[in-house]
């Protein structure tokens, strides 16, 4: 009955750390936090423009290109949005 008990408890453990999203982490003022479709790649480091309108995202080139077509957005748009912090690190264009 022990094993069958620890295994449940290790279980239930595990479920707790599989949440999504930022629900999960502190908020951080220094990271830029955005729900994303997939559409360009990999996500690699992004950031909200100043006009907080706009995202910001790092391509596989190493430039730094707003996202025009709205791949990112501050709420979860659902099961095919994942959860991206960028730190906007090396940035040129605010």
């Amino acid at each position: 009955m022990r094993p069958i008990l620890l295994l449940l408890a290790v279980a239930l453990t595990l479920t707790a750390c599989a949440s999504r999203g930022p629900r999960t982490l502190p908020p951080n003022p220094r990271y830029y936090e955005a729900y994303y479709d997939g559409k360009y790649g990999a996500f690699i480091d992004g950031y909200w423009g100043r006009d907080e309108r706009f995202f910001w995202y790092l391509g596989p080139d190493k430039v730094w290109r707003r996202d025009t077509q709205h791949h990112f957005q501050r709420g979860d748009g659902g099961p095919k949005w994942d959860w991206v912090r960028g730190s906007g690190a090396a940035r040129t264009n605010r």
